[in-house]
């Protein structure tokens, strides 16, 4: 069986940069994210489900999901970001861990930004991986990355699993406060780290 490890972090924190560099490592990485498009693809069954609870308004003009609409839908409400939750996420589930089963990899690194403590028992996680990064740091790249205000990036920080809950769940922390290079070096480490763990 593989060693799979948890990567997470909050927004702009660095985890598709990590991840792309394990990847180049020859790292084998299933992306909740990913997976998540995948699931609501255009004429999926999921994205049918969608249109019937949120309405037509919530797709394109070639019928493709229209993620800018349904996030002004569901992000003030947490009702509907509820029932957003419930239809997506056990078939986000179920393709993580058909894609799980069929790799062969010594381990293998799950990209989960709002990892909890229930998915460790889910997705039968060995390891925690979280990319930190320090809240002022954080809120600048938002503002830069989504070119908003002080604002709109605080209200998106903070619909997120709070940092300190974050950490707890940590094994393994790579602080991200720093240059592209010296932040690459990091994951290099932890890259050796973990092949020589799947070696014993």
């Amino acid at each position: 069986m593989s060693v799979i490890v948890a990567l997470t972090g909050g927004i702009a924190s660095g985890k598709t940069l990590a991840s792309s560099c394990m990847a180049k490592a020859g790292i084998a990485i299933i992306d909740a994210d990913v997976v998540a498009r995948s699931v609501v693809a255009k004429g999926s069954e999921t994205l049918l489900t969608l249109v019937k609870k949120f309405g037509r308004q919530i797709l394109t003009a070639d019928g493709s999901l229209d993620r800018a609409t349904l996030k002004k839908i569901v992000f003030n409400d947490p009702i509907k970001l509820n029932l957003l939750n419930q239809i997506t996420h056990p078939r986000i589930q179920s393709e993580i861990k058909t894609q799980l089963v069929h790799i062969k990899s010594v381990f293998v690194v799950l990209v989960i930004p709002l990892l909890n403590i229930h998915m460790l028992k889910t997705y039968e996680i060995n390891r925690v991986l979280v990319v930190d990064v320090d809240s002022d740091v954080q809120r600048q790249r938002v503002m830069v990355r989504d070119q908003t205000d002080v604002e709109m990036a605080n209200k998106v920080i903070a619909s997120q699993i709070d940092r300190k809950e974050r950490l707890i769940l940590a094994d393994d922390i790579i602080v991200n406060n720093g240059t592209k290079l010296e932040f690459q070096a990091k994951v290099t480490q932890v890259v050796k780290f973990y092949q020589c763990m799947g070696s014993y």
